[in-house]
């Protein structure tokens, strides 16, 4: 390590002498612009060791077995601490840091034991599963009322099951031809473009989005996203009603699921270690709702796909703890909301083979609710501005995320 200090002091002395004469301010004296010099080669020799440890961990840790990453990490935590002056991190080296630390007590790559761990691994949250099924009632509760008070001409007397049942039978599907099949990829494609114009205002940058839609068949999801490209089946038209398509464009395209995707890739440093489907899908379910308060002509639209997550999020918890079985969650599934059930047997499937994604969804959703809740207490203005932080540190663990904010 001393040997690594004293390197890297070489390198930045080097690189000071190499910049010439120093100018002194009309209001500065030597003294004053000599000690601002220090002070600042002083926080670039920190960065400069900070960052070189952290390149050096991100080198290292895919050839060390997983068993010994534990200790590995706690060790290049304790190389930094002792080494440097936390306090002179930049913000970027810092969050570099920050993810250092929580992969030392989450070390990728680390089979769960069970399905509490599981939860802890996607979310970043260390909540009981107890507290997390009430959280999620709650949401279900005020979803269900939230779509009572708009579509019921008596909300007392509002039933989920059977205005689901009448949402289903009523609603518009594709036509059963290839023309119609293209026609629903066409206006989903079409709002896609209308909701990134119409909703500009929600975050300060929109590079040109590169997100792709695709057309399959006989694919065991109805909607699969891949970084920059959706596959949506065609196969049964009858998985395809008209009210989600302005939802799917909000939680897949901008301001969504596609606003985390950045031009240069996958993310840089440590990040690429992080699998945290809570920040994604989590921001895609948060970003849809923020606009379906907004956008009251469809507001019902994007409710009914919300409460579909939810509902999945619910099977999921139940599923995961054995309180369920796979034909009552799917019962369960039926009654709560408006699609085939043979669309929602597809979305069982993949619950199946991913336990934990869609509770992970919900979760995220509401851990960025009670965010921007607290945003608006303390700073009363929490829009473009906060967004943006949110979309620009993508993914990053909940508490490393309150921290930047």
């Amino acid at each position: 390590m001393r040997f690594l200090t004293c390197l890297l002091c070489c390198i930045l002395l080097s690189g000071c002498r190499g910049t010439g004469v120093q100018t002194v301010a009309d209001n500065s004296s030597p003294e004053t612009a000599g000690a601002t010099a220090s002070s600042s080669q002083q926080r670039q020799f920190e960065n400069a060791i900070a960052r070189k440890i952290l390149s050096m961990v991100k080198a290292d840790l895919p050839g060390i077995p997983a068993r010994e990453r534990p200790g590995y990490l706690a060790g290049q935590i304790r190389q930094i601490e002792a080494a440097v002056d936390l306090g002179l991190l930049t913000s970027s080296t810092r969050v570099e840091y920050d993810i250092l630390r929580y992969l030392s007590t989450h070390p990728p790559g680390s089979p769960a034991a069970d399905f509490p761990t599981t939860i802890r691994q996607l979310t970043s949250l260390d909540d009981s599963l107890d507290k997390h099924e009430r959280r999620l009632s709650e949401e279900l509760t005020r979803l269900d009322l939230t779509i009572g008070a708009l579509a019921a001409k008596n909300p007392a007397a509002f039933d989920v099951s059977v205005h689901m049942q009448q949402v289903r039978e009523r609603t518009a599907y594709p036509a059963d031809t290839f023309e119609g099949r293209q026609t629903w990829l066409d206006a989903l494609s079409r709002a896609m473009f209308e909701m990134q114009i119409d909703w500009h205002s929600l975050l300060q940058t929109y590079p040109p989005s590169a997100l792709e839609v695709s057309g399959t068949e006989n694919s065991r999801q109805t909607l699969a996203y891949r970084r920059g490209h959706l596959h949506v089946d065609l196969t049964r038209v009858t998985d395809l009603p008209l009210f989600e398509v302005r939802a799917l464009a909000a939680y897949y395209g901008y301001p969504g699921l596609q606003s985390l995707v950045k031009s240069g890739g996958r993310a840089q440093g440590l990040q690429a270690f992080l699998y945290l489907p809570a920040y994604s899908l989590g921001w895609a379910a948060y970003i849809t709702e923020y606009i379906a308060s907004r956008e009251t002509r469809h507001t019902l639209d994007y409710l009914y796909f919300l409460k579909t997550l939810a509902a999945l999020a619910m099977v999921d918890l139940k599923l995961g703890q054995d309180k369920w079985t796979a034909d009552e969650a799917l019962d369960y599934l039926v009654t709560s909301t408006p699609y085939s059930r043979h669309r929602l047997r597809l979305w069982m499937d993949n619950l199946l083979e991913n336990p934990g994604i869609y509770l992970a969804g919900t979760l995220g959703k509401l851990e960025f609710v009670r965010i921007h809740q607290r945003c608006m207490v303390t700073q009363g203005r929490c829009d473009a501005a906060f967004h943006q932080k949110i979309v620009d540190l993508e993914p990053v663990p909940f508490e490393v995320l309150k921290t930047r904010l």
